[in-house]
């Protein structure tokens, strides 16, 4: 009877698609809005009947399993579990223990206006944001050097404005000190490019080599 039921179900759908207009439906305790024809060609209902409360536990076993691999692959950062499947899992974990609408103890994973679930961002590597943060320090300091150079070189050419001193002493002890602030900024600035390089470099190691949009190697 279930198999004959979910043959029912696949026309029924088949007959949405082609005929039927968006509908508000009850998903996870919210109104959602479904367009059936956005729905796949094919689509395959499945029976799933219980047999006593021996098989739940042993579902319910199985699902603990299933939970446990995708948190490890999750934490692992493998990038085989995202979000939503670890909600499927909750959620269906809640549903077989009868615990109530699976919203009471979990948030869905958000999604788009189109219902697919939103691209996660990446975690933030800890070398980066340590490699990052030097390098928001360095250009501090890079600023810091050269106003505290700057305002250095006009308390001495009022000093010796002060003690009349020639222009040509003034002109030469100007340009010793922006000589000396151009050699260190340089220096600075290519150690902020290398920092950078080494960032950068490490980024497109993190990478896959293959994403929804396409090789990278293209």
């Amino acid at each position: 009877f279930a198999n004959r039921f979910c043959k029912l179900i696949e026309k029924k759908a088949k007959l949405l698609r082609k005929f039927g207009k968006p509908i508000m439906v009850p998903i996870d305790g919210q109104y959602r809005a479904v367009d059936p024809s956005q729905w796949p060609d094919e689509m395959i209902a499945r029976a799933r009947v219980g047999l006593g409360s021996t098989r739940k536990d042993q579902r319910m076993a199985m699902r603990r399993e299933v939970l446990q691999m995708q948190m490890a692959a999750y934490q692992g950062g493998t990038g085989l579990v995202d979000q939503q499947k670890l909600y499927n899992s909750a959620k269906g974990f809640i549903t077989d223990a009868q615990l109530g609408d699976a919203s009471e103890f979990f948030i869905e994973p958000p999604k788009g206006p189109d219902g697919q679930p939103v691209p996660q961002q990446p975690k933030p590597d800890p070398e980066m944001q340590k490699l990052q943060m030097q390098m928001q320090a360095k250009q501090a300091e890079l600023q810091a050097k050269i106003q505290t150079k700057q305002q250095e070189m006009q308390l001495k050419l009022a000093e010796m404005q002060q003690k009349a001193a020639s222009e040509a002493q003034i002109a030469s002890f100007e340009a010793q000190q922006e000589a000396e602030i151009a050699r260190w900024k340089a220096g600075q600035e290519a150690e902020l490019a290398r920092m950078k390089a080494v960032m950068e470099a490490q980024t497109r190691q993190n990478l896959p080599d293959n994403r929804p949009g396409g090789s990278l190697a293209s």
